[in-house]
C-alpha cells in the first residue's frame, strides 16, 4: 500500500506542477535500499517484484542502493 501511495503522490505532484509552472520537474529517478529484506526477513526478490509491478509504466528509473 505504501508503494501504491508513493506512485499516486508522484503522479499527483506531476499533475499539479503542470498547472503552476511552464516548466516542471518530477523526481528524475527513484532510489531505494533493500527495504523489507533486513529485519523483516523478506526475500529481496519478492519485494523487488512488487516494486516493479507497482511502478510498471512509470517514466522514472529505479536504482537500488546496497552497502559496499
Amino acid at each position: 500500500m505504501a508503494l501504491e501511495s508513493l506512485r499516486a503522490q508522484l503522479e499527483d505532484y506531476a499533475q499539479s506542477a503542470l498547472g503552476e509552472h511552464d516548466r516542471y520537474e518530477v523526481p528524475g529517478a527513484l532510489w531505494a535500499c533493500k527495504f523489507n529484506s533486513g529485519s523483516f526477513g523478506v526475500d529481496w526478490e519478492d519485494t523487488l517484484e512488487i516494486i516493479e509491478s507497482e511502478f510498471r509504466g512509470f517514466d522514472q528509473s529505479l536504482t537500488v542502493v546496497t552497502r559496499s
